[in-house]
């Protein structure tokens, strides 16, 4: 009896490990069944735009490697570094795409300006999954003190591979490297990390038609 008994509660013990084992897998499966992350890239005509002209843009809207079917639509919006809406406009998405335009106000001053996009449903999840590019305004009436692309600016922009950097796992990063007038050019460069030691070297790679 005493065997049978020892027998009976190793193997419930056994069980019981074993759904423990499994547990927070099915409830992370469950969790990305219920709320997919989205993830939103808006396709600009230019990078460098005069005051008083229109954005130009196409997106695309994709969940788990496939054009998005969650959300009906996107918000997309100008805005000034101090985070002030310039001009957002509401576009219906179909099938993952959309397309618009964005009214550039001719009363703005030179300067960066960033280019956001976002569904209701990313705004469940971080800010990291916001689109945001950065964008340069020539504006028709200047400001005193405010800047514009100094010659010989060379502007970086980086893209993680899956659009986030994730911690202690290898990530595939491609950059892009241009001039004042959002020409590439060709850059050398070096990496380093948070102790200032040197990481990895980096170059652009020039191809021409």
């Amino acid at each position: 009896m005493n065997k049978a008994f020892v027998a009976l509660l190793a193997s419930l013990l056994l069980f019981c490990l074993s759904g423990l084992s499994q547990g927070p897998e099915k409830l992370l499966t469950n969790w990305a069944v219920k709320s997919p992350i989205e993830k939103a890239y808006l396709h600009t005509d230019r990078e460098n735009y005069i005051a008083g002209e229109m954005v130009w843009f196409k997106a695309y809207l994709s969940s788990n490697f496939y054009p998005d079917t969650i959300s009906t639509t996107l918000y997309v919006e100008l805005v000034n570094e101090s985070s002030k809406i310039l001009d957002r406009k509401i576009i219906p998405v179909f099938w993952g795409a959309a397309r618009g335009q964005l009214d550039i106000p001719d009363s703005l001053s030179s300067g960066n300006y960033i280019i956001r996009a976002y569904s209701a449903t990313m705004l469940n999840h971080t800010a990291d999954f916001v689109f945001k590019r950065n964008v340069f305004i020539y504006g028709k009436n200047n400001k005193t003190g405010t800047s514009t692309p100094a010659a010989g600016m060379i502007r970086l922009e980086f893209f993680p591979e899956g659009g986030t950097l994730v911690n202690e796992v290898t990530n595939a990063v491609a950059f892009k490297a241009t001039n004042e007038n959002g020409l590439p050019v060709t850059i050398y460069g070096s990496l380093y990390n948070g102790s200032n030691s040197f990481y990895h070297s980096i170059a652009t790679i020039m191809a021409w038609a």
